[in-house]
């Protein structure tokens, strides 16, 4: 399909005859998160939107760029690395699951104002708000169809994902790490677990693009299970958040994002002191 050949560095592309999805990856200040812009010959839906507000007016000014009205805006979950880039997009439609939708209203003003003394103007003011629910279920647009899937009780409350199987691709959100320590605040490793080795009976999907780092194929399933239970093994005898992690850096000397363990570990401890 017809868009920009000469993309920016850090955006990736897959592409078919009447579809394309293209991510644009955020930098080492936000975790690598991933935002993306689903592309057909009519219109835009756009996955995310940044963290930070410099990469997402850069993502932003990338979608503008491809010159197509934008159908909607999908929040895949309420954590702020996902949705804090949404006043980019003016008064275009936003959606998500009902309990993300509930959840950006209700803790979005306090994570903000959480944040706001070490982040300054580069994060919003204030929340904007998702208005629609996004159902699970199958849309098409332009003659592509895509699949939206509910995942509950995994990295985040609640994960919406996105196939697209004309292009084999499934966008899994925080779902899937490619190379990128966990946030593990919610400590579900069970039902993390077992969503993602649901994965594997998904015939015909050979590209998972990832919440954070670059798009994976196949293997990643195999790999996030073995960080989840190798996780879940050093969270069971670790004494502290910092014991946890320089545990997990000594397992995955090679993963990036080691402020994820920062901020996700100190609530996991918090969440196990609490049921003790």
């Amino acid at each position: 399909m017809s868009s920009s050949s000469a993309l920016p560095s850090n955006i990736l592309s897959i592409r078919g005859s009447h579809a394309a999805i293209h991510t644009f990856i955020g930098g080492a200040d936000s975790a690598f998160v991933n935002s993306h812009v689903i592309e057909t010959d009519q219109r835009l839906i756009v996955v995310d939107c940044q963290y930070l507000r410099p990469q997402a007016k850069q993502f932003a000014q990338f979608v503008r760029s491809l010159e197509k009205p934008i159908e909607k805006v999908i929040i895949t979950h309420a954590h702020p690395d996902h949705y804090f880039g949404l006043e980019q997009y003016g008064s275009a439609k936003a959606f998500a699951s009902a309990s993300t939708r509930k959840a950006i209203k209700e803790f979005g003003e306090a994570t903000i104002e959480a944040q706001k003394e070490f982040l300054g103007n580069q994060i919003p003011d204030a929340p904007t708000l998702v208005d629609n629910i996004q159902k699970p279920g199958v849309e098409k647009y332009d003659g592509v169809k895509i699949r939206f899937e509910e995942f509950q009780g995994v990295e985040a409350e609640s994960i919406m994902t996105i196939r697209i199987p004309v292009l084999n691709t499934m966008i899994c959100a925080d779902l899937l790490y490619n190379q990128t320590h966990l946030y593990l605040a919610h400590g579900h490793f069970d039902g993390w677990r077992n969503a993602v080795q649901k994965l594997t009976s998904y015939d015909g999907m050979n590209h998972f693009i990832c919440g954070h780092g670059d798009h994976a194929e196949r293997t990643i399933i195999p790999e996030m299970v073995n960080y989840l239970d190798q996780a879940e093994q050093i969270f069971q005898t670790a004494e502290s958040p910092e014991a946890m992690k320089v545990a997990l850096i000594e397992a995955f000397p090679d993963y990036q994002g080691q402020q994820l363990l920062d901020a996700g570990l100190p609530k996991l401890f918090e969440s196990r002191r609490a049921t003790r």
